[in-house]
């Protein structure tokens, strides 16, 4: 009867109320917090779906060992601030880039979904391959070549690829070939096409395999050096190989010439990979251009440019599969330069933020950071002599083929075609990806691009004049 009395029924009513006092406080707390973090600092994660259970145990191990956070990451306010387009009095068509402070009312959001789980596989596939290299097998690597003239932190990039290419090719051979267990012909290609993506290189590379000499591989971008070896253990040059199969019958059963006929191959994405420097903290400095030059010295390399901003027009048409309009287009550019300048701010290196819109699926991003062919072509003339890299500009390429081609197969020391053989190349239709109606680009886009891009096409004359490429090649 005493807990019937009114003190224990009174003091049970308190008891009740501060519980439900307390709950509505905690929850009313936590919707407040919820919102604040999501209007500064919206989280991508990777999806909770089970067919990423194994992405996200790798991802969290790779955090957990090298203290580098890749299932989540924040977005912040695009540029940190934003840069206030100015027309000039003098020349209306030229625009002026000012940075000033805005308000967090410009961070850019993306449905969690977009996040690409592949690339956090192939980055922990990287460097598990790297930690495989060890001292022993380098010094092995070393004795069997006899020649130690590939660093270790170059042979760690690609140690499959090291321990299965020769180190001296056949001498009566101009393309690059050897024989492997007795009379297995293996031939790598003698050029490549290297970049850049969307710029006219399909065309470029099916005009050069029109020469009788060159024969072109089963497929224009096998892929081989840039990641397909990573991820798949199947992956190594006999497989490889099986693209030039068609080069290497011809020249085993004597139909070829060994001393003029070539193959070689159109591997876009070779420019910019680059074996993904700024994750390999032990490789920072060496990339793919030191890993071709360390096995073919002689190699010939074509890169052909576009103006970036078509470049990346053309390059959403390719991907945009799903919905394409100016305002679609215009919300991807904000995102993927915002993604940038994220890096950049983190990482004070513009190398290593080229290709950082790969975290992101192509349906939900544009490939920004892809036009700034200043830093990439440096890379490359770092590594290689100027006189083994051809580089040509699309506008020059679809003015006058005819010139062009004609100094692209002496670059390649074929024999000359005649004048009637040179206009049948070049009357040939242009071989075109995408040939879809183009979106119609609003001008505060194409204003944000030309600011973007500006101080790196003014690198890129610099950098052109002072190589004479502009003399040589274009």
């Amino acid at each position: 009867m005493d807990n019937d009395t009114p003190c224990h029924r009174k003091e049970k009513d308190l008891r009740l109320r501060v519980r439900v006092y307390t709950f509505l406080i905690v929850s009313l707390l936590s919707v407040l917090l919820t919102l604040y973090q999501w209007r500064s600092n919206y989280l991508f994660i990777v999806p909770s779906h089970r067919k990423y259970k194994n992405t996200r145990q790798k991802t969290s191990s790779w955090q957990r060992e090298y203290g580098v956070n890749l299932t989540s990451v924040r977005a912040v306010t695009l540029f940190g601030g934003h840069f206030e387009l100015k027309q000039s009095a003098a020349n209306e068509s030229s625009v002026h880039c000012q940075k000033v402070n805005i308000k967090k009312e410009g961070i850019i959001k993306m449905k969690e979904d977009c996040f690409d789980e592949r690339e956090n596989v192939l980055r922990l596939a990287k460097r598990h391959l790297v930690n495989l290299a060890r001292t022993k097998q380098y010094e092995i690597y070393k004795k069997k070549s006899g020649l130690p003239r590939v660093p270790f932190k170059v042979y760690r990039l690609a140690p499959k690829i090291f321990k299965e290419a020769p180190y001296q090719f056949l001498r009566e051979y101009k393309n690059p070939c050897w024989f492997v267990k007795g009379n297995d012909l293996y031939c790598l290609p003698f050029f490549y096409v290297i970049g850049m993506p969307k710029c006219g290189s399909s065309d470029l590379f099916d005009k050069l395999t029109s020469h009788p000499s060159v024969t072109p591989p089963k497929w224009k971008e096998p892929g081989f050096w840039t990641k397909l070896h990573y991820i798949r253990k199947t992956h190594d040059l006999e497989t490889y190989m099986e693209y030039f199969e068609d080069f290497r019958k011809m020249l085993q059963s004597g139909r070829g010439n060994l001393s003029s006929d070539i193959t070689g191959e159109g591997t876009v994405a070779s420019m910019w990979s680059l074996f993904d420097v700024q994750f390999l903290k032990d490789g920072v400095g060496y990339g793919l251009p030191d890993v071709i030059r360390a096995i073919q010295p002689q190699a010939k390399l074509f890169i052909i440019l576009r103006d970036p901003i078509e470049r990346l027009v053309s390059d959403y048409h390719y991907f945009g599969l799903i919905k394409r309009s100016s305002d679609d287009f215009h919300q991807k550019v904000e995102f993927a330069i915002q993604e940038f300048n994220n890096c950049l701010s983190q990482r004070q290196n513009v190398l290593a933020c080229i290709g950082i819109e790969r975290k992101w699926r192509k349906e939900c991003i544009v490939r920004v950071s892809l036009g700034i062919y200043s830093v990439l072509l440096r890379q490359w003339f770092k590594v290689f002599p100027k006189d083994q890299i051809f580089v040509i500009q699309l506008t020059r390429w679809e003015k006058d083929c005819e010139s062009v081609i004609l100094r692209a197969y002496h670059f390649l020391e074929l024999e000359p075609l005649s004048e009637t053989q040179i206009h049948a190349i070049c009357s040939r239709r242009k071989k075109l990806r995408t040939q879809q109606t183009k979106i119609i680009m609003k001008n505060e886009t194409r204003d944000l691009l030309t600011c973007f891009y500006r101080p790196y096409q003014e690198e890129l004359e610099k950098f052109m004049s002072d190589q004479s490429l502009d003399l040589r090649n274009l």
